[in-house]
């Protein structure tokens, strides 16, 4: 983790550090202040990250930016719901999120319900049960045994 100091990184010292990181780590974990590296020194440190086998996530700011990294995958999680919370008692037993992933190696968007986790801390997916609904059986005729007819025009 680099604290960046009160006089902000310009964009020379970030590729400085971000490349040294991108040399001794397999994995990044950027946040929102590497908003300050330009778009071309971005793309070389993206060069650098596929040649070292590296892996770099990076997690958007308020609204959403994408930031001056382009992102191959796009993991968003929306609607999140916990589990055995009243009104201002109980216990957490699970969270449900919908999540959605996207981006340029993804032809289509995948979306799905997962627990995140679960009540033993695992990551599943929600099953959807349906069940059947009633069907009304209709009520019995009454109808009579033997109906005169009677004979029209």
């Amino acid at each position: 983790m680099v604290a960046e100091p009160a006089q902000r990184f310009d964009d020379a010292q970030w590729a400085d550090v971000l490349a040294a990181m991108i040399d001794g780590f397999d994995v990044l974990l950027l946040g929102p202040g590497v908003h300050g590296v330009r778009a071309g020194t971005a793309r070389r440190l993206s060069a650098r990250l596929q040649q070292r086998g590296a892996v770099m996530f990076t997690v958007a700011g308020v609204g959403g930016a994408p930031g001056p990294f382009g992102a191959d995958l796009r993991f968003v999680a929306t609607d999140t719901a916990w589990q055995g919370l009243g009104e201002g008692h109980g216990v957490a037993r699970g969270r449900r999120v919908s999540v959605q992933l996207d981006g340029r190696r993804v032809p289509r968007a995948r979306r799905a319900e997962l627990w995140l986790p679960t009540a033993d801390g695992a990551v599943e997916a929600v099953s959807f049960t349906v069940a059947p609904l009633p069907v009304p059986l209709p009520a019995p005729l009454s109808v009579p045994l033997s109906v005169p007819l009677s004979a029209t025009g």
